[in-house]
């Protein structure tokens, strides 16, 4: 296909695969997706550096997309202060890197954040190559850091991280965002003054899902298993999950992934003497998958702060494509699609009593519950991950072209 000017893509991310995050994924994926569209498409992230499945290797030409990596200070499990220059370190090599590799033809710069950081090198590379600058809003920031105690010093780290947002909002010429509530927080933030358009998380419906393992008929359904796969953080609070396992001691409570939180939680778990409890990860999208379609349910959660009522969890729309029952203790629109459905059932976030009794009552009316889960795969008709690049396309004013 022949390439025309205005398709021409820069996403600057600071992860991207084999890093396993839910915005390299989302990055990745869209990515893909433009270049099927027409576009020319380059990211500029950061040298892996979060977990990482064995089997993943680093796509440096990824179906002819651009990939450059710069140098990223490693902090290992280390917070606080340490996040902040990690996320520091990789705005000036992005920002040099760029500079010097990037086309000089540039028509798009598109940043995802967290960490709001990444703004910068993108604001500063859009503006010197007259491009025009999209800022890509996963999670309210600095508001989700100071929820989960990721601020050093806060009195002086948040007005500074405040004032920081409202200058990139105000410089971006497009914000696209995950959900209407984020949407409209943000238009109050910016006085109505931008551009906010919702592009939600999604799931990319050409990764097969692996076949389920029929119950056998003699024991019929039962709720055996629950996983949970994702990234195991702070925001997740997955401390929740593991003091509710002690009181089911016959069914199993599978982690997949990883993340800061792991093995506090396993120190968790072996402290409160439970052989319930297993962590398996992290592992690539495939791996996890087919974890998630052999359970017996899935749980997902997120901590009780308002800011995280206004993003819907990217993993929610994995767990849908399995077609099995969801404990959910989320808040927003997540709940809210989530409830649509009879074969899901919600629990009050960080509540150990609530999520009690909501697994009481999926173990008591399973078959119900695993009958009723089998249509939430129809809930994705408007959450492909082809659609919401269709999306970003249209919004990048450039019409598409068929291949």
């Amino acid at each position: 296909m022949t390439k025309r000017a205005g398709k021409k893509v820069l996403f600057i991310s600071q992860h991207y695969p084999p890093d396993l995050t839910a915005d390299a994924f989302r990055i990745s994926e869209t990515a893909r997706w433009l270049t099927r569209f027409g576009f020319e498409v380059g990211v500029l992230t950061a040298r892996p550096h979060r977990d990482q499945a064995e089997s993943e290797s680093i796509p440096d030409e990824d179906n002819n997309i651009r990939v450059i990596r710069t140098p990223i200070i490693s902090i290992g499990e280390r917070g606080g202060v340490w996040h902040m220059l990690q996320f520091l370190s990789f705005v000036v090599t992005a920002f040099l890197w760029g500079l010097f590799r990037i086309p000089r033809q540039v028509d798009h710069v598109v940043a995802t954040s967290p960490p709001l950081f990444v703004a910068i090198p993108g604001w500063l590379l859009a503006r010197l190559r007259r491009a025009r600058f999209v800022l890509d809003v996963r999670d309210l920031w600095p508001d989700s850091a100071l929820a989960i105690g990721q601020l050093p010093v806060p009195r002086v780290s948040l007005p500074m991280g405040k004032g920081l947002e409202h200058f990139m909002y105000r410089r971006a010429d497009l914000i696209v965002c995950v959900s209407t509530m984020m949407r409209d927080e943000i238009l109050r933030r910016v006085s109505g003054r931008k551009t906010v358009e919702v592009i939600y998380n999604a799931a990319e419906l050409s990764t097969p899902v692996p076949p389920q393992q029929p119950a056998e008929p003699e024991e019929g359904p039962h709720l055996k298993t629950i996983v949970y796969a994702g990234n195991i953080g702070r925001s997740q609070g997955l401390e929740v999950v593991v003091k509710a396992a002690h009181s089911f001691p016959n069914i199993r409570f599978r982690f997949v992934g990883g993340g800061v939180m792991k093995r506090p939680l396993q120190g968790m778990a072996s402290s409160l003497g439970l052989d319930n409890v297993e962590f398996v990860g992290p592992t690539d999208k495939q791996t996890a998958l087919k974890q998630l379609s052999e359970a017996s349910a899935l749980v997902l959660h997120l901590r009780n702060e308002a800011v995280f009522a206004t993003t819907i969890p990217s993993k929610l729309f994995d767990y849908l494509r399995v077609n099995k029952p969801i404990i959910y203790g989320v808040k927003g629109e997540g709940a809210e699609l989530l409830a649509t459905n009879p074969g899901n059932i919600g629990f009050t976030p960080e509540d150990v009593e609530s999520l009690t009794r909501a697994i009481e009552c999926l173990k008591s009316e399973y078959d119900t519950y695993r009958k009723g889960a089998q249509g939430n795969s129809a809930l994705l008709r408007d959450f492909s991950r082809e659609k919401m690049a269709h999306k970003l396309a249209s919004l990048l004013h450039v019409p598409e072209e068929e291949g």
